[in-house]
């Protein structure tokens, strides 16, 4: 029921109750009672009868509709439609299939709500971070491709497991295998990379299983690393990454498909999968890129890891990880909510807030920087 039609409802019912408390003590006709508070006799009789029948005061207006609602077609239909930021085109087409089950109202009001909430998600995915300190943040994701994607005369998939600096945006050795990564080689690998480059202060990475378990977790623990989870089904959080893996496929494929490779084995096939990978990865580190100003991912890798500004040490660690923890915790009181997923989203929002209040990012929505929650 839209706000309108509550505000009328209230006010029949308002109108109702003043009208036999006057006729009760006052006396008089209805008729004289209904042109003194300004209501027409034909409401009064007509909410009256309503009320003694138990019936609602206001009913949806036009004849009832007979036919079965067949829900599940029309927002099928309705999700279809091309919506604008007014106007839904083709509204009127699907009201004259449902003309027997929806009233034209009702079907526009479903639209607007559809049309409101496919506006919404569009500008969200217009919300753009761009990671400003290199070596500060990493990510980590894993792909998939087939063989016959390369070239390979062989069936089946290979997988990879990826990392990448976000604001250099460096790629570091890939790890390929046959099988998704587990748990476990996704921990050694962790290990062995802060080992090699120094640990990240903020780990951002995707929910899968293999990414976030006890054994990953410990090795996040060990090293300090503050772990940044994408908000499941949204995509656009982890924009950076998608976009170095399309990168990275493309330049592994210029490697392998063109060129006769020999009948191999899957543990062949893996060999020469990951030194093509080191390959492709070490092609994309060496390229200028115009969103770095014309260096190399290598250079401002590199060169960014050397400013002691942005380095934290243990103790500072710490510290970063209590001042977003205490943050996520006020925003969980000051919402009232709970739960894993409302925990979830307080957490990246204080890992964002402490980001943005210190430098490291900056947020934006079609354009426009947005400030950071003090």
């Amino acid at each position: 029921m839209t706000g309108e039609r509550k505000k009328k409802l209230a006010r029949g019912a308002e109108v109702i109750a003043a009208i036999e408390r006057v006729h009760a003590d006052l006396g008089g006709t209805y008729r004289e009672i209904g042109m003194a508070a300004g209501t027409p006799l034909r409401s009064i009789r007509r909410w009256r009868g309503r009320q003694r029948c138990g019936t609602p005061l206001l009913s949806v207006p036009g004849p009832a509709k007979v036919a079965p609602l067949e829900l599940e077609t029309l927002m099928s239909d309705l999700m279809m439609l091309a919506h604008g930021r007014h106007r839904t085109t083709g509204t009127g087409a699907l009201y004259e299939r449902f003309r027997e089950q929806l009233s034209r109202r009702v079907i526009g009001e479903l639209a607007e709500l559809l049309r409101r909430e496919y506006w919404r998600r569009t500008d969200a995915e217009k919300r753009r971070i761009v990671w400003l300190t290199p070596g500060l943040v990493w990510s980590m994701d894993d792909m998939e491709m087939l063989a016959v994607e390369l070239g390979l005369n062989m069936p089946g998939k290979f997988y990879w497991n990826q990392m990448r600096d976000l604001a250099s945006r460096y790629q570091f050795e890939p790890l390929t295998s046959a099988t998704l990564a587990t748990g476990e080689i996704v921990a050694a690998r962790l290990k062995a990379m802060f080992a090699k480059y120094g640990p990240p202060l903020v780990m951002k990475q995707d929910n899968h299983g293999n990414l976030n378990n006890v054994l990953v977790d410990a090795v996040r623990s060990e090293y300090l690393v503050i772990p940044l989870n994408s908000p499941p089904h949204y995509p656009p959080y982890n924009g950076s990454m998608e976009k170095g893996q399309d990168e990275f496929q493309k330049v592994l494929r210029g490697k392998f498909v063109g060129r006769k490779w020999p009948v191999m084995t899957e543990e062949d096939a893996i060999n020469v999968l990951q030194l093509g990978s080191e390959v492709a990865a070490h092609d994309l580190n060496q390229r200028l890129r115009p969103c770095l100003k014309g260096i190399s991912s290598r250079h401002c890798f590199e060169v960014g890891k050397q400013d002691r500004k942005y380095y934290y040490d243990r103790n500072q660690r710490r510290e970063v990880f209590e001042d977003i923890r205490a943050m996520a915790s006020l925003a969980m009181a000051e919402t009232k909510l709970t739960g894993r997923r409302a925990a979830d989203a307080a957490w990246r929002l204080a890992v964002e807030t402490w980001l943005r209040r210190e430098g490291h990012i900056t947020i934006s929505v079609g354009g426009k920087v947005l400030p950071y929650l003090a």
